[in-house]
């Protein structure tokens, strides 16, 4: 009995310890979050302007990672965005199922539009039918068919059922042709336009994020030599981007916006006017800053990259594939498909459409009140004439806006329509995303662990005497007791 109270009393006592124990914990974490920190550190949203965009769904819905609407904190919001990402929401416009960059489609909403939808984003700048030369070319076909309709009823002409027979068959013959060949031309533009951005963009992008994970591996320290080498980076992968689309506009001798922006130097301008592909150039810039990182002067900031023998290699093969990308992007753009191919095409669904118009004019010119080719009178017949309106419409409506779809898919880098590429959004994340690889890996704010590492570098001492072999100096790491000695390899004779 004695040993069954002990033990009674060691539980309640636990118990009793464990629950005060988290009444202060709660009590500590309460007082710590109502009150103002005193480390410095805050709350803040997690994700840029590029990511919430995305997330918000387009029922109006804000996600729950935007900033604060809240009037108390608007002003700490607005601090705490960058220039950047001010510009960057300033330039979205928004519909209800479609988000614009300039006159670029940054995000829309795949299932609203699919919907009941549909008919209301069909009156979008978005939308296949407020191209002004689709419309153009439909009035056209419609106005030739009107026309015609007229005239064979102001002359009395009656087109017998032999001849419209004839005429239907026709017409039939020319949709099968049609869609045959626009399934394979709207596949080959949809193709080249995902291969310009997946195997060209994405992989310039691509490359750029790997530069920012090893350059921010070996040049992580919160120093001023650190910080400029990890912003050239950034700042060159960012340019090389945006003289894309320099290149592609035939606006590459106007560089002042890039300047303006802080991507470009005035003497990097210098240089660059001189030359042609400057989106290549670029690249070639890259791969001797690197090669001055890991054999240059140290006193012009060289010799400081680690292991140059073989992270050298891996940094201009990085480059090597930047600078094939922007090549594969003006192959694609360079080289349009033949014109013969297009040509014959064109031709072919206006010759279907314009036959489609004197079909239509026949059938509507023999529904007039009349008589038909037997001599017998009737009225006017609504229900053929309704028909054969929604035939003259939409047939051509749909062959013409599938060659201009495909068309406008040839070069999506011109920036002139919502199917081209949204340039300043893309740019925006871009510069984003590589500061953020270089801030989660670099002091201050990263990495987790604590600091970045400190590789070992040999320093080279330039010869004084012709003729002489550079000596290698062996540098001591921070942490440890290696040494590690570079020598130069002897010239063959």
């Amino acid at each position: 009995m004695a040993s069954d109270a002990l033990r009674s009393k060691l539980v309640s006592s636990r118990t009793q310890s464990a629950t005060s124990l988290f009444e202060q914990a709660q009590h500590s974490f309460d007082r710590q979050t109502s009150a103002p920190s005193t480390t410095g550190l805050r709350r803040v949203p997690t994700w840029c302007a590029w990511d919430r965009e995305l997330a918000d769904g387009a029922d109006g819905r804000q996600s729950t990672t935007r900033p604060s609407t809240d009037p108390r904190h608007q002003n700490e919001d607005e601090a705490r965005r960058s220039a950047e990402e001010k510009e960057f929401e300033e330039t979205l416009r928004k519909t209800r199922y479609v988000k614009f960059f300039e006159k670029a489609v940054f995000w829309y909403n795949a299932e609203g539009i699919i919907g009941p939808g549909v008919l209301q984003a069909a009156f979008t700048a978005a939308s296949i039918l407020a191209r002004k030369q689709l419309l153009r070319d439909l009035s056209l076909i419609m106005t030739c068919s009107l026309v015609l309709g007229i005239g064979l009823y102001s002359f009395e002409v009656v087109v017998s059922d032999t001849d419209m027979g004839k005429l239907i068959n026709l017409c039939k013959d020319f949709q099968s042709l049609c869609t045959f060949l626009l399934g394979f031309f709207v596949s080959t533009c949809v193709t080249r336009w995902w291969a310009i951005r997946n195997d060209c963009i994405g992989l310039l992008w691509g490359c750029a994020d790997d530069l920012a994970l090893i350059i921010g591996s070996y040049f992580g320290r919160d120093t001023p030599e650190d910080r400029a080498v990890r912003e050239q980076v950034r700042r060159w992968s960012v340019l090389s981007y945006e003289l894309i689309y320099k290149q592609a506009r035939a606006a590459s001798e106007d560089l002042s916006d890039l300047v303006a922006k802080g991507w470009l130097t005035e003497s990097e301008k210098d240089l660059l006017l001189q030359e042609c592909s400057k989106p290549q150039v670029i690249w070639g810039w890259m791969c001797s800053y690197f090669c001055h990182l890991a054999y240059g002067d140290p006193e012009q900031g060289g010799s400081r990259l680690p292991y140059p023998v073989t992270v050298l290699p891996q940094l201009h093969e990085i480059c090597r594939h930047a600078r094939g990308a922007i090549g594969a992007l003006f192959a694609y753009t360079d080289t349009q498909v033949p014109f013969r191919y297009v040509h014959f095409l064109a031709l072919i669904i206006w010759m279907h459409n314009l036959f489609q118009a004197v079909m239509s004019a026949c059938v509507i010119s023999n529904s007039l009140p009349g008589e038909n080719e037997k001599g017998e009178k009737h009225g006017i017949m609504w229900t053929t004439i309704a028909i054969e309106v929604i035939f003259l419409f939409f047939h051509p409506l749909i062959y013409f806006g599938l060659l201009h779809l495909g068309v406008g898919m040839l070069n999506p880098l011109r920036g002139k329509r919502d199917i081209d590429f949204p340039k300043g959004a893309w740019t925006y994340y871009m510069s984003q995303e590589i500061g953020s690889l270089f801030n989660a890996n670099s002091l201050p704010k990263g990495p987790p662990w604590g600091g970045p590492a400190v590789a070992p570098v040999a320093v080279f001492h330039r010869p004084r005497e012709s003729g002489s072999q550079p000596k290698a100096m062996p540098h001591k790491t921070v942490s440890g007791d290696i040494t590690i000695f570079q020598t130069a390899l002897p010239e063959e004779d």
